[in-house]
């Protein structure tokens, strides 16, 4: 209680009930903000943190995958170009008749191959490295395809690759690769 002026006695009941509705309210009120808060964090560090997986992600497959779609359009873009020239040309360029008719036929064989069965081959390669790094048990791996024939897919693209490297060898053609 209070007094004033010495003679008058106040009653503050009144007021300390509204300062302690004020007080239990602004400590509900901050609570709901730091609850709040919290939860904004959380979700912010949980999005951050997703973000950093994707991209980690991306620039990985990114470095798998960079050589060997550089390497395929390398083979299609050399082949293809070859193929289109007239044939005093390419006697020139390759001498060899054998070489002149290997390098049309990896042409035939590369355009056989649209980007849609190029990226499946490339699916393949890796489902197969994956299977090396983590084998099924038997009764999983088996599947209508041969494993034989599964894994000459799967070599595909790096077979036409190397055939190109080959090719090149036994030719006038120079190619400056600036992935290996």
């Amino acid at each position: 209680m209070m007094m004033d002026n010495g003679s008058d006695v106040v009653d503050d009941k009144w007021c300390d009930d509204y300062y302690t509705d004020d007080a239990s309210e602004f400590h509900r009120q901050e609570r709901i903000r730091l609850n709040k808060l919290h939860t904004v964090g959380y979700h912010e560090g949980l999005s951050k943190g997703q973000e950093a997986a994707v991209q980690d992600g991306f620039t990985n497959g990114f470095k798998e995958s960079v050589s060997v779609g550089y390497n395929w359009g390398l083979v299609r873009g050399v082949s293809s170009a070859l193929a289109c020239l007239p044939d005093g040309l390419k006697e020139k360029l390759v001498e060899s008749l054998e070489a002149r008719e290997k390098f049309q036929m990896l042409y035939t064989s590369i355009s056989s191959v649209s980007e849609e069965d190029a990226l499946g081959l490339y699916r393949d390669e890796i489902l197969r490295n994956q299977s090396k790094e983590y084998p099924k048990p038997a009764e999983e791996n088996s599947t209508s395809e041969t494993l034989s024939n599964h894994i000459s897919r799967c070599n595909r693209l790096r077979g036409y690759s190397e055939e190109l490297k080959v090719l090149l060898q036994s030719s006038a053609i120079e190619v400056h690769s600036a992935v290996e």
